[in-house]
């Protein structure tokens, strides 16, 4: 036994002799595979700790796939390691951390990507990331395919193979034996299942999936390609950490997307990471995020392009984002969302947009989701469908302070239709009963005796100005427990954030107690005697348990 141990033991040590310190010749230009890249003439093997000296590039042209372990690699500030554009296929597999300082380059630009004939695959074989230091730059350009994604036109049970798609990829880069993500966007979300294509399983109207699904996806249902010709994989942390300035398109199967990245572009696709892309700030995202727990995660000042989909959260919390791209099949699409911009399309989630406030929904088009808004407290929309069953849920809750204001002009995209949801009710555009001089009412269909349902308008005024906003009201029921009102509020100091301030104008229809069923005439002015410009909002409000009110105003502003 004692001999056996000493055996053991002797092979370990002589392994571990063999493992060298390998820098690059320091001269210039050459292949990984060639010794004379090497400044001991000895190409790097299993276990070699290996540094890419400035001004060196170093072309990589082989594969690692094989090792056992893999080996540890520096690239220094102002060297470069490039992949090479020969075809083939390329591994290479790490046993630490990647550090990088200087460049990581495979294809030259999007319109010029890593031939299709030429896989690279970066094996990072454990807990260990490509970590970007300040001088560092990754320029990785896979070849994207023409259709990213595509979707069910039938419905697929559980079992099914055959699953047939809206799009024909049979002159793409879509072939046998990739992998692919299928998103459902109904029932029970999030729902993504990843398989590969069956041999011969691509034709112009199916994808034929080498195993059957687990459960049934339905119509809709998004079909994504995750297989690309740079692939970061078998990584149990972030594939990338702190990249800046950088271009990733690559297929990324690690346990964590892309982390901290600043200025960079993302293409490709992030496939079944638990956090997709986080604590990015001025990333523009134009790939495909599929089947993670976090898409966007925590991002500021950040853009979807692309399409997040399948995920528990597409975009979660972070300020200052926008998506233009499209989020579906998602049990959040948009979660805790601040000062967020939204166009695009936004469909098949359990909700489209869940709390946030300051949001700007401008073009977009939501569809197919339980709800569209959920618990949201503030909003601009234009130009926006709400297309699903329940536009806006719990707008009238606790789960929205008494100040919550969402408001949609052009709503559904009809020019000229208005719709607002507050805490006390919802507020329309009429067309039926207008008062003499106007071409629109806007009608509140009352829905509490406590909180106001109210339209309101933000403005300016300037100093020296005064601003006089004379409306009408109609009732057809008893308000006297509290009259309908027009008001310029202070928007530093709202009655309805703080009970204790006072609008900076006020006045309620003189007959309150339904007696009166025609128009009623409201004025209110207000003179900024400071020497800073006030922002004001304008505010027609009623509280009611039920029952509408009718009202329209108009405003004018002098000198």
């Amino acid at each position: 036994m004692k001999r056996m141990v000493s055996v053991l033991a002797f092979l370990l040590l002589a392994n571990a002799s063999y493992a060298e310190a390998i820098k690059s010749n320091g001269t210039g230009v050459g292949n990984w595979s060639s010794p004379a890249a090497w400044a001991g003439g000895v190409v790097p093997g299993n276990g070699d700790t290996v540094t890419i000296v400035s001004p060196d590039v170093v072309t990589f042209d082989v594969d690692q796939s094989g090792f056992a372990n893999g080996i540890g690699l520096t690239v220094n500030p102002g060297a470069e390691l490039e992949c090479s554009t020969s075809p083939g296929v390329y591994c290479l597999k790490c046993n630490a951390t990647l550090t990088l300082s200087g460049t990581l380059q495979a294809g030259l630009s999007a319109s010029e990507p890593l031939p299709a004939s030429v896989t690279l695959g970066i094996d990072l074989n454990g807990s260990y990331t490509i970590n970007c230091g300040s001088s560092s730059h990754v320029a990785l350009y896979c070849t994207e395919p023409t259709h990213k994604i595509m979707a069910l036109t039938t419905a697929a049970n559980a079992g099914a193979t055959v699953l047939n798609v809206d799009t024909d990829v049979t002159g793409d880069i879509w072939t046998p034996g990739n992998e692919i993500n299928i998103d459902d966007v109904t029932g029970s979300l999030p729902d993504s299942e990843g398989r590969t294509v069956a041999v011969g399983g691509i034709t112009p109207s199916t994808i034929t999936l080498a195993s059957g699904l687990t459960s049934a996806k339905g119509v809709g249902a998004k079909v994504v390609l995750v297989t690309r010709n740079i692939r970061i994989i078998n990584g149990k942390s972030y594939a990338i950490t702190s990249p800046v300035r950088s271009y990733v398109a690559a297929e990324i199967r690690t346990a964590n997307g892309i982390n901290g990245a600043s200025g960079c572009t993302i293409g490709g696709t992030l496939s079944r990471c638990t956090n997709g892309s986080n604590g990015g700030s001025g990333v523009v995202h134009c790939g495909s995020i599929s089947g993670c727990t976090y898409g966007l995660v925590c991002c500021t000042g950040s853009t979807n392009r692309g399409t997040i989909s399948g995920c528990n959260y597409g975009f979660y919390s972070g300020s200052g984002n926008a998506t233009s791209g499209m989020v579906s099949g998602c049990y959040y699409g948009i979660y805790h969302a601040a000062g967020m911009a939204v166009g695009g399309v936004v469909s098949g989630c359990s909700s489209g947009v869940y709390c946030g406030g300051g949001l700007r929904l401008v073009g977009a088009t939501f569809t197919g989701n339980a709800y569209d808004l959920r618990c949201v407290t503030s909003a601009e929309i234009g130009s926006t469908t709400l297309g699903s069953a329940i536009e806006n849920y719990q707008y009238n809750t606790a789960a929205v302070p008494a100040s919550s204001y969402v408001s949609s002009v052009d709503h559904d995209q009809v020019p000229g239709a208005f719709k607002a949801w507050t805490r006390g009710g919802v507020v329309v555009s009429d067309a039926n009963t207008v008062p003499a001089g106007y071409g629109t009412s806007f009608k509140h269909v009352c829905e509490s005796a406590e909180m106001q349902c109210h339209r309101q308008a933000e403005t300016t005024v300037e100093p020296g100005q005064t601003l006089q906003v004379m409306g009408k009201i109609r009732i057809a029921d008893d308000h006297s427990a509290w009259a309908p009102r027009l008001e310029i509020i202070d928007l530093d100091a709202d009655p309805l954030v703080d009970a204790k301030n006072t609008a900076l104008a006020s006045d309620a229809i003189p007959q309150p107690d339904g007696s009166l069923r025609d128009w009623q005439d409201v004025t209110v002015s207000f003179t900024n005697t400071g020497r800073l410009g006030k922002k004001v909002c304008i505010r027609c409000s009623a509280k009611r348990a039920s029952g509408n009110v009718y009202e329209a105003w108009g405003t004018s502003v002098s000198p």
